[in-house]
């Protein structure tokens, strides 16, 4: 079962008003356990296409099957809205209490989990994100990255079934995303369906597949190599080869040919080294 199945997605903030759509005509799969990251600049619609999948945006024309569920049945909101968990872009905007365990808690009350059960499930999602002994911290005493790590124990404590990051970086410093990034790679590891809406195309490169984004169209759809090396491609969707990419390119112009074109900047040593 894929996790992800739309077609024909078309969504505007003010479709009463005629304003152009923010998608157009969307086609997007994803397959279960995949890494996928969903890449576009600023206003590219990436995250309101996001949003669809825990129908936190209504489904105003097209197909959405998520995780089994069809995402046009109200009915199924709450229930997809377990399954489909998302980390948002500022942490602090999903605390709704004074203390970690009272935080990671609040969802399993919602969704009646009994008692019982949940202080092993806090303590089993602390430790996935390594937070464990942090239950009676207060959020606000966090840095950024232990701050995104806790919002994703919020989420992973309901055992979904897909997991979305909303620019989930863009506020940390350097440290802090290597944290929440090493997150993302062990989550997909461990085979979970992981979901990267992300304007850095740095990040984007440690996907599995890339999906990129520009006004409302879906202009690729590939594994990163084949599609940020592309540099037509980048300039069509306003954004900057990966810094490998670029620095191939730039050493072509200059006479010096490499073997062929890095993506990571580990592979870019490689093939310097391989240079007589």
């Amino acid at each position: 079962m894929d996790a992800v199945d739309g077609r024909g997605i078309y969504y505007s903030y003010d479709a009463d008003y005629g304003d152009e759509p923010v998608l157009k005509n969307i086609r997007v799969l994803i397959r279960k356990g995949e890494f996928t990251a969903v890449l576009g600049a600023n206003g590219s619609g990436k995250t309101t296409l996001a949003r669809h999948f825990n129908a936190l945006n209504d489904l105003q024309r097209g197909q959405l099957i998520v995780d089994g569920m069809n995402v046009a049945d109200a009915s199924c909101h709450w229930e997809l809205r377990r399954h489909v968990g998302m980390v948002f872009q500022n942490p602090d905007n999903q605390f709704v209490s004074s203390f970690v365990e009272e935080d990671l808690a609040f969802g399993l009350k919602n969704y009646e989990t009994p008692e019982r059960e949940i202080p092993q499930r806090i303590k089993k999602a602390l430790a996935a994100v390594s937070m464990d002994g942090y239950e009676r911290y207060s959020p606000h005493e966090l840095s950024g990255g232990q701050k995104q790590r806790i919002a994703l124990a919020a989420v992973l404590v309901l055992e979904p079934d897909v997991i979305l990051f909303d620019e989930a970086t863009s506020m940390l410093d350097p440290g802090g995303r290597l944290e929440v990034m090493g997150q993302m790679k062990k989550l997909h590891r461990e085979g979970n369906t992981v979901v990267m809406i992300t304007h850095d195309i740095e990040e984007a490169v440690e996907a599995e597949k890339v999906i990129l984004m520009s006004r409302g169209n879906i202009l690729a759809c590939g594994t990163p190599h084949r599609v940020l090396t592309d540099r037509t491609l980048l300039e069509q969707a306003e954004l900057l080869p990966p810094f490998a990419v670029q620095m191939y390119y730039d050493l072509k112009e200059r006479g010096v040919c490499l073997a062929q074109c890095p993506l990571k900047r580990e592979e870019l040593v490689e093939e310097l080294c391989q240079l007589n």
